[in-house]
């Protein structure tokens, strides 16, 4: 009975580690996709909108201060 459960045991922990691997792997291999995909080389910079007409050049200035 003792080594029935262990083997369950085992068997249950290598379950887990196949599946969460699994979804490692998958979410690795689906950024790998999206990076040289055909819209995956596109510009991605989500910055662009931070600079309109609201924000001053003192803004401005103080973002690069903080950035460096």
């Amino acid at each position: 009975m003792k080594t029935q459960f262990a083997i369950f045991l085992i068997t249950l922990v290598l379950f887990q580690m196949f599946s969460q691997s699994d979804a490692i792997l998958q979410d690795i291999w689906n950024g790998i996709k999206n990076l040289f995909g055909k819209r995956g080389l596109g510009d991605h910079d989500d910055l662009d909108e931070l600079f309109d007409g609201e924000i001053s050049q003192a803004d401005i200035d103080f973002l690069k201060e903080i950035m460096q």
